[in-house]
């Protein structure tokens, strides 16, 4: 934004006068570095100048600085004084952002009530953001009675003036026939409006939406220009959606490099099932060099990720190295417990011989007929012959009533 010096010398001349907006409009040039040097301490005398003559968005200024330690120190509690200044003048970006310091406590107590007040306050003065985060409490039943239908209102406006994040919600809305009536064009129609924009999420479902071809013609090819586009701006689950792509050749050449490639960039951001490939690739020497230190490395972050398959595999690992110490074999089990509790046979399988044998813990013959039940019915082989075993071991009654209590669980 270019400024005369005729321009800055009338403007600086009204604000001395006292003219609430020139003293505004001078905040807002030393704060961007419009036409002048920026200069934050300057900044704030204007805006500060502004905002005790009333000036809304000096008020609102004044608590940005405060809340991101802009030429002030960081002070999340002014910044909540500042931003209600601003929302009690009806400024309506202030109304959404304190809403926000509300609902997570920023600068004092959490308060739903106070922030569905100022969401729905903001969303009135025309807030794209207050539309979306109002919409979403009444989506999630935060501090409001659970309403699909008035979230989908909300998400809709916001979603009419650009609003990514709505219009990816409002697109799922649609996909699932939540709150709207299933509409699978629909939903492709608000996805593409956020993906245009460059927001990465869109483009992330953008690209599952082709791949699976739910209500629109099915194209892996289109799928991985979705999901590269997003991948190359960080978003860590379509890098390791594009690393997929590129091993088993999914609209793409297949490509085990490029695929490790993504699956780095993926697991570098704490993506659990990205870490996982990055430590079989090491574990196994495929791709990458053989390097089992890397590789166990990789497989402990997966596991702590919560990734069920690592959990096992990494169980597995500190099992093979318990006889060093007991410890190592108490962590096994905790973490075959752990992939146990998702489901995982395998892990039901390794969990059941050891509450059999009591290595890493108690023996308990209840507690590894119930594993090797479980790891048999979901297709884990080696589980019927350890399962007659510790059968063999029980009464009749204490099989009974575990044969009841299983069928219990399937039926819940």
């Amino acid at each position: 934004m270019a400024i005369t010096n005729t321009e800055f010398s009338t403007l600086l001349d009204l604000a001395k006068g006292g003219d609430v907006d020139a003293q505004a409009a001078l905040g807002d040039l030393y704060f961007n570095g419009w036409g002048v040097r920026t200069d934050l301490a300057l900044a704030r005398n204007w805006y500060t100048r502004a905002a005790e003559l009333g000036h809304a968005h000096s008020c609102y200024r004044l608590a940005q600085m405060h809340a991101r330690g802009n030429g002030v120190v960081h002070d999340t509690q002014h910044a909540r004084e500042w931003f209600e200044r601003a929302a009690e003048l009806g400024y309506a970006p202030a109304q959404a952002a304190l809403a926000w310091f509300h609902q997570r406590g920023i600068g004092g107590p959490v308060d739903l009530e106070r922030a569905l007040h100022w969401y729905r306050q903001g969303a009135i003065g025309g807030s794209a953001v207050a539309r979306f985060n109002l919409g979403l409490m009444c989506a999630l039943g935060q501090g409001v009675t659970k309403d699909l239908t008035e979230a989908i209102t909300w998400y809709r406006a916001a979603s009419a003036q650009g609003y990514p994040q709505a219009q990816v919600n409002l697109a799922v809305a649609y996909l699932r026939g939540e709150g709207v009536e299933r509409d699978p064009a629909e939903a492709l129609r608000w996805y593409l409006a956020a993906a245009n924009q460059g927001y990465a999420k869109a483009q992330y479902h953008l690209g599952l939406l082709y791949a699976s071809g739910e209500g629109i013609p099915q194209d892996d090819r289109v799928a991985a220009q979705w999901q590269r586009r997003a991948a190359e701006q960080g978003f860590h689950r379509a890098q390791y959606q594009l690393g997929l792509i590129h091993r088993h050749g999914l609209g793409v050449r297949a490509d085990e490099a490029e695929a490790l490639r993504w699956f780095l960039e993926a697991a570098d951001q704490g993506h659990p099932k990205a870490q996982y490939q990055v430590a079989m690739a090491y574990l196994r020497g495929e791709g990458l060099a053989r390097d089992p230190v890397a590789g166990r490395e990789w497989l402990r972050k997966a596991a702590e990720g919560g990734y069920h398959k690592a959990q096992y595999r990494h169980g597995l690992a500190l099992l093979e190295r318990s006889e060093e110490s007991q410890a190592g074999a108490v962590a096994a089990r905790a973490w075959l417990q752990r992939a146990a509790a998702e489901g995982n046979a395998n892990a039901l399988y390794a969990l059941g011989v050891l509450h059999a044998s009591g290595e890493g813990g108690p023996r308990d013959l209840l507690a590894a007929y119930r594993c090797l039940a479980q790891a048999e019915r979901g297709g884990d082989e080696r589980a019927s012959a350890h399962l007659a075993r510790v059968a063999a071991r029980l009464t009749a009654e204490q099989i009974e009533g575990l044969q009841a209590e299983l069928g219990r669980r399937d039926s819940a």
